[in-house]
């Protein structure tokens, strides 16, 4: 007796609904789920910067700052710098920015430019600059903490507790960071970069011969600070008088 020919099951419409209905659900749970976790993660990382930042900058736990001035010390000198393509590290600069860091210390840049305030260039053109200053130092490897400027000048806007020799942007930097000033130091070429690092209370001040240092040591042959080739030299000095 000749046997029926084999015939494929199909499932029922019911089952298929089922098993629809059942994926469809287990995707969304799985999107849920995941979605719930990337928000959960987003918020793990959230406090652990929260608390790391509290951590970092808490009162009990002050630092020390390296504090350069810019034109000159940082980038080779132009008068009233305002374009990228002119914008160079000076020499050490980069040297003295990553020994810093190796040795604890914050490498922030404080510097006076007048320039906005006599309408010499926008502020844009000052961002500009500062952002292809890290650009070259993160060539180099390293990079700044945080860079304050004072864009006043008192012939424009009458005195200002920021312009260098005042000791403004320091104090500032020292209260968003919580720097000691008396374990920190400040580097400049001019005078008034050394007399501000005073003014604010840093443990030293140096005068580079770099940029505007060597007409500073002409005007002033015994500055009262002391006398270094560039800004690693400055803080080379420093660390060797720390030990």
């Amino acid at each position: 007796m000749a046997k029926a020919p084999a015939r494929l099951i199909e499932p029922s419409c019911s089952f298929l609904k089922i098993f629809s209905i059942s994926a469809i659900c287990g995707l969304k749970l799985l999107e849920i789920f995941s979605s719930q976790c990337i928000i959960y993660m987003q918020q793990v990382k959230f406090f652990i910067r929260i608390f790391f930042n509290m951590s970092e900058n808490s009162a009990s736990v002050l630092r020390k700052a390296c504090f350069f001035d810019r034109d000159g010390v940082a980038n080779v000198e132009v008068d009233y710098l305002h374009e990228v393509e002119k914008t160079v590290l000076e020499q050490g600069f980069a040297e003295a920015v990553k020994l810093a860091h190796d040795n604890g210390y914050l490498a922030i840049i404080i510097t006076n430019q007048a320039g906005i305030a006599r309408g010499k260039f926008p502020i844009e053109d000052l961002y500009k600059v500062h952002d292809r200053i890290k650009e070259l130092l993160a060539e180099q490897g390293t990079g700044l903490d945080a860079i304050y400027f004072c864009p006043h000048h008192p012939d424009v806007n009458g005195e200002c507790g920021c312009r260098k020799p005042a000791p403004g942007m320091i104090l500032k930097a020292a209260e968003e960071w919580n720097i000691d000033l008396s374990q920190s130091l400040m580097i400049g070429d001019r005078i008034t970069d050394a007399q501000c690092g005073k003014n604010a209370g840093c443990k030293a001040s140096y005068i580079v011969r770099t940029g505007y240092g060597m007409e500073t040591l002409k005007e002033y042959p015994e500055p009262g600070f002391p006398v270094v080739n560039n800004s690693y030299g400055a803080l080379c000095d420093f660390l060797k008088n720390q030990a």
